[in-house]
């Protein structure tokens, strides 16, 4: 009787800790993906150098002779999560921002080099890295790390995500298109409380 007493004690002990380990690891907070050194490492984060070039893989898979969705299917093989809308929106330059171990996962189910599917890009020609300098660029992503709880640099790749939803009309200059970022950093702050 002492024994199975010892055992189930010890069991319960073992139950505890690993109960305790579960509750411990749910309070871990992970780095946004830009700040992961990890992710980056492994090429998780896309590079803001490089982007997928639309024209390129749309004509790589054609002469593969691989459908969108036989192309989304063998990714997701490699355990991508992706889907043939993916590789529709990549062929129409709507998601150039891919990341490198993707494209590269790609570029292998085409029997080609990665680089032959990428496209040098010029960080400066954004208009958010243009205007990173201006104080009040400065200060929308201050409010949004602050709104948020993100980094500097996760507020920047925030706000960088985000510019294909903002709404304007025509070509607003740099003053007119900063006060478009405002508007839209305030919506996140309403949205906060």
């Amino acid at each position: 009787m002492t024994d199975e007493w010892d055992w189930a004690k010890a069991g319960g002990e073992a139950y505890d800790i690993a109960t305790s380990a579960l509750i411990a690891a749910s309070f871990v907070v992970r780095p946004p993906l830009v700040e992961d050194r990890t992710a980056q490492m492994l090429g998780l984060v896309p590079d803001p150098s490089q982007s997928l070039d639309s024209k390129r893989l749309k004509t790589a898979r054609m002469v593969a002779g691989l459908g969108v969705e036989k192309l989304a299917r063998r990714l997701r093989e490699r355990g991508w999560t992706t889907k043939p809308l993916d590789v529709i929106q990549w062929e129409a330059g709507q998601s150039s921002r891919v990341p490198p171990a993707l494209i590269a996962a790609i570029a292998d189910e085409l029997n080609m080099e990665p680089d032959r599917l990428t496209r040098a890009t010029l960080a400066a020609t954004s208009r958010l890295e243009r205007l990173r300098d201006s104080a009040l660029l400065r200060s929308l992503i201050d409010r949004i790390a602050q709104a948020k709880s993100l980094s500097k640099d996760a507020a920047f790749a925030l706000l960088e995500r985000s510019q294909p939803s903002f709404a304007y009309r025509g070509n607003p200059d740099d003053e007119q298109y900063l006060r478009i970022l405002e508007r839209f950093v305030e919506q996140l702050e309403r949205g906060k409380n």
